[in-house]
């Protein structure tokens, strides 16, 4: 009796040619697993997004800025902010693309902004 070790979702992304030896049954199966992981994780992602908390992070790990918190350093109240968002390139640029209407702001950029207002 041969006896065939079937990988896990973590073998298969390390390796994806391994799905050559499995049966449309155990790739079912894995796409089932694949799908319920997938589900939970992009149901948790989007509660993270709407929560706004201010705990956002980009791509690359930055920590975002709500409007609210991105006024305060900028030193400059929150209508301020969303009046010269509209009107100010340079207040525009601080705006980190996030998909949604939401204004996240990224803090490295706004500590640019002000290293280079202050000189």
């Amino acid at each position: 009796m041969d006896l065939k070790v079937i990988p896990n979702l973590d073998q298969i992304a390390a390796d994806p040619a391994a799905v050559r030896e499995l049966s449309a049954d155990l790739v079912e199966g894995l796409l089932v697993q694949h799908h319920k992981v997938g589900g939970a994780l992009l149901g948790r992602l989007l509660v993270l997004r709407a929560m706004g908390d201010g705990h956002v992070e980009n791509s690359g790990g930055e920590r975002l800025l709500d409007v609210h918190q991105a006024a305060s350093r900028l030193g400059m109240k929150t209508a301020t902010l969303y009046r010269r968002h509209k009107t100010d390139p340079a207040i525009r640029a601080l705006v980190v693309d996030n998909g949604t209407r939401k204004l996240l702001f990224s803090p490295q950029k706004i500590e640019a902004f002000l290293r280079r207002r202050t000189g």
